[in-house]
């Protein structure tokens, strides 16, 4: 066999892998594709057709990919239970196939997918509205965990929480730096507590409908979670959107237009705060 047969079965096979849709369409696909017919590739007999032979590949694989959202995806997977995590895991991956050597990529548009699929707010039961939207938003919860992972952070490095922020009243200039291990979220609700509850396995209470800013950050390779303020989550965006260090009164500038504060109000409360966000790994 020659590099580029070699190369047409391997495609072929990638394609009735990992495409969309159902195993005989994906099988039908990847002949049209490829000019490559399951007879030329796959041994069948009377015990068990070729069909069969390639459902095994194929199901194994749905499989393998199942138990890496579980992982990933802890608890949404104990908000559900085993059954129901399978069924719409099932659903996203026939729509959305993996197409990365990441796995971290992998559950990259669940949560939009989960917001798609739920029922219209209209034929959910008056009350219970709230338990649809909470799976998407474990998933941003779990998604900003796992980016935290996998971020460079400041393992080793001297954290100085002392950076002299009151210093900024005598006109000097303070520069800061998200931390970069930082994942931000604006949330329907908030989930803190109702994940704390899932991961030990305890009873849950349900929380109600309420705007939430969210960091997510890793500190001494420990993950953590913090409920900020308005102002917070405006002067840690701008922080990141900036990506390099900032002056310490542009950014307070910024956060007071964007949570309609007066920035002398806002001088005092953010001065206060900086040296706990560092302590916390939000800044540096």
């Amino acid at each position: 066999m020659s590099d580029q047969e070699l190369s047409n079965v391997q495609h072929w096979f990638k394609t009735v892998l990992v495409g969309h849709g159902h195993l005989p369409e994906k099988m039908a696909r990847a002949e049209a594709m490829w000019n490559l017919r399951a007879e030329e590739l796959i041994k069948g007999d009377e015990r068990v057709s070729k069909e069969t032979r390639m459902g095994i590949y194929t199901t194994g694989y749905m499989l393998r990919l199942l138990e890496c959202m579980q992982a990933d995806l802890p608890s949404l997977y104990t908000f559900w239970g085993e059954s129901l995590f399978d069924l719409f895991g099932r659903a996203y991956l026939l729509q959305h196939p993996s197409q990365s050597h990441s796995l971290f990529d992998l559950t990259a548009e669940y949560a939009d997918f989960l917001d798609r699929t739920r029922p219209p707010a209209e034929a959910i039961e008056a009350g219970n509205t709230i338990e649809y939207d909470i799976p998407a938003e474990l998933v941003r919860m779990e998604r900003a965990r796992l980016a935290a992972i996998l971020s460079k952070g400041t393992e080793g490095e001297t954290r100085v929480s002392d950076l002299g922020f009151f210093s900024f009243f005598s006109g000097e200039k303070t520069v800061l730096q998200a931390h970069p291990a930082l994942q931000l979220l604006v949330q329907k609700m908030p989930l803190i507590e109702l994940y704390r509850q899932l991961m030990l396995d305890q009873e849950l209470t349900i929380p109600d409908y309420k705007t939430t800013y969210l960091a997510a950050t890793r500190l001494h390779f420990k993950i953590q979670f913090f409920e900020l303020t308005d102002w917070q989550y405006a002067l840690l965006h701008f922080l990141q959107e900036n990506n390099s260090e900032v002056d310490l009164n542009e950014a307070i500038h910024h956060a007071a237009n964007e949570s309609q504060r007066e920035k002398a109000d806002l001088l005092s409360e953010v001065c206060l705060w900086l040296p706990n966000a560092v302590e916390m790994g939000l800044v540096r």
